[in-house]
């Protein structure tokens, strides 16, 4: 797998946040197999579109972070418990960030705890 150097991102892309989501956008679709894309406004509360119905009749939804130093937890749980309060047709959440996921960490358990209840699983 070929790694990415976000400055190098940065530099192409002077709105790098902007484009981190529209990249993760597009990585969304492709997996889900959404052609057209997602007839939706970006930014909705708590992820990036509207939650999706999949094949297998689950709902699926995304959330893009893109960080300058270090990843903020807090600010991914924000967003996901807005997420969980808004779609009550959510069944899976992928967290697309920008840097490398801690998910035995405290803070991410506790979002992947959050979602268990409400029983929706997290994909980091």
């Amino acid at each position: 797998m070929i790694d990415i150097n976000w400055r190098i991102f940065e530099i192409k892309h002077p709105k790098a946040t902007d484009a981190f989501e529209s990249l993760c956008y597009f990585l969304f679709c492709r997996k889900y197999g959404l052609k057209d894309g997602i007839r939706t406004d970006f930014n909705q509360v708590g992820l990036e579109t509207e939650p999706v119905k999949y094949s297998d009749g689950k709902y699926y939804g995304f959330q893009a972070k893109f960080f300058d130093k270090n990843i903020n937890y807090t600010n991914i749980l924000d967003s996901i418990t807005k997420a969980l309060a808004n779609y009550e047709k959510l069944d899976h959440i992928i967290i697309f960030i920008n840097q490398a996921a801690q998910p035995s960490c405290i803070s991410a358990k506790k979002i992947e705890a959050k979602c268990a209840d409400k029983g929706v699983t997290v994909e980091w």
